[in-house]
């Protein structure tokens, strides 16, 4: 909302109330202890310089694009003494778009770290992998057209593609020596969304929906997919876990490998979790949580598993809904701006609407916010006796919806607090156009 008042003065005096209002930002937060149970902010370190995005890396010996860093391994590094450790290497620039780039899927293998974007251009949308086998080299090419990329490592460290083009969906798969790129799309079905998933037998199932259903479709070898439906939704998130022949959770024997899939659907006003176990070869139905009323899902949902025990395993999931906007309150009222109606007094006139007489007058403006605002004037009255009255023109205007009001006070005693209860105060007066606005006082 935007209020605007303009007020010229071929008189002497004019008094309105003039609200302030300051605010103290409150002190920096201070972390929580160890022991504390709050949350905390805490600012990270920022990186002093941003990589130049049109000077990329120098691949390793002077090589071309297809040239691999292997993982250094130093020679003065006792394995025994050291337990798991990050190492942080510097930014690296993939692509130098630096604005036509959507990031579609991350995946991590033993050795080797994948990262798949889309590049747009007319409305087609193309695929891009970056493969880094070690160091901070990567090895980028464009895979095909398409959306909705989804990427996982096998424990061959295969590396699993697939993605959706035109309403069909492809999958690919690439060894460790070579870049999905290069290894032949096959087709999987018709459909949307897809999920790669990789089982303990290292084949490829790909989860996807089709006409407001859930489908799972199993690599069987060449171009041959075991297909089975899953339920009714949309899938927001996907969950992979193995045995490791450690424990016989959910009563799976525990001397046998088997793979396990937690689904997440969102269906209708509520997220449904369902568990697959391969060694049963089934889809139960776990739990649904009910989405609050008017709200509705945004983004995916984050899952993750962890077996706690031989007989126990935890499941967390996490979303976030959004909530309509209730009615916006009243703005707290703001300090205006104060300016003269014409800059460019004396030489020329800008905003003659906003002068009645002369070359300049004063006005007042807020953006969003309302305020009270005025100017006061104190003169000297040589006779006292009898009236006094002062006038002045006023101009006011509002966005729609908005309302702003113009009034004089006079004060006999002299006194320069608008709040006196010696002020004696015109009738507001809402000017759409200039206006000549008077008060008087009988002494």
């Amino acid at each position: 909302m935007k209020h605007r008042c303009c007020i010229s003065f071929p008189i002497p005096i004019l008094l309105v109330v003039l609200l302030l209002v300051a605010c103290n930002s409150p002190g920096e937060p201070q972390p929580p202890g160890c022991a504390s149970n709050g949350m905390g902010i805490i600012p990270t370190a920022t990186r002093q310089t941003d990589p130049d995005l049109f000077n990329p890396p120098t691949p390793p010996d002077g090589g071309d694009d297809t040239a691999a860093c292997p993982t250094p391994i130093p020679v003065d590094i006792v394995p025994a003494e050291l337990g798991e450790q990050f190492i942080t290497t510097k930014v690296t620039n993939l692509a130098l778009d630096v604005a036509n780039q959507d990031l579609a899927a991350t995946a991590v293998g033993d050795d080797m770290l994948a990262v798949a974007w889309l590049s747009e251009s007319d409305g087609i949308a193309d695929i891009y992998v970056a493969l880094s086998r070690g160091g901070n080299h990567f090895q980028v090419r464009r895979v095909d057209s398409g959306r909705r990329v989804s990427l996982a490592f096998s424990r061959a460290n295969r590396l699993h593609v697939a993605y959706e083009q035109d309403g069909r969906l492809l999958y690919r798969a690439a060894d460790q020596g070579t870049h999905p790129a290069d290894a032949a799309a096959i087709f999987v079905g018709d459909g949307r969304n897809p999920h790669v998933i990789v089982d303990e037998h290292n084949w490829a199932h790909v989860l996807y929906e089709q006409d407001g259903s859930i489908f799972k479709a199993k690599h069987l070898s060449g171009d041959a997919w075991l297909t089975q439906y899953v339920t009714d939704g949309r899938i927001v998130a996907t969950h992979p876990f193995y045995n490791e022949q450690g424990g016989n959770v959910f009563g799976v024997p525990a001397d046998v490998y088997w793979f396990g899939l937690f689904l997440a659907v969102a269906d209708g006003a509520q997220i449904r979790l369902l568990r697959h176990l391969s060694w049963f070869n089934l889809w139960q139905q776990t739990a649904v949580f009910a989405i609050p009323p008017d709200e509705t899902l945004t983004g995916d949902v984050g899952l993750d598993y962890l077996a706690v025990s031989e007989e126990e395993a935890w499941v967390y999931a996490s979303w976030v809904t959004k909530r309509p906007f209730p009615t916006p309150p009243i703005p707290r009222y703001a300090q205006p701006i104060y300016e003269a109606a014409n800059p460019l007094y004396p030489d020329q006139i800008a905003n003659p609407g906003h002068i009645h007489t002369g070359l300049n007058a004063v006005r007042w403006h807020s953006l969003d916010t309302p305020f009270d605002a005025g100017l006061k004037q104190t003169v000297v009255v040589p006779d006292p006796s009898g009236d006094l009255t002062f006038s002045a023109w006023g101009l006011a205007g509002t966005a729609a919806g908005g309302s702003l009001a113009l009034r004089i006070g006079l004060d006999p005693t002299g006194s320069d607090n608008p709040n006196s209860p010696y002020v004696v105060w015109s009738e507001a007066t809402t000017a759409a156009t200039f206006t000549l606005i008077p008060t008087a006082q009988t002494w």
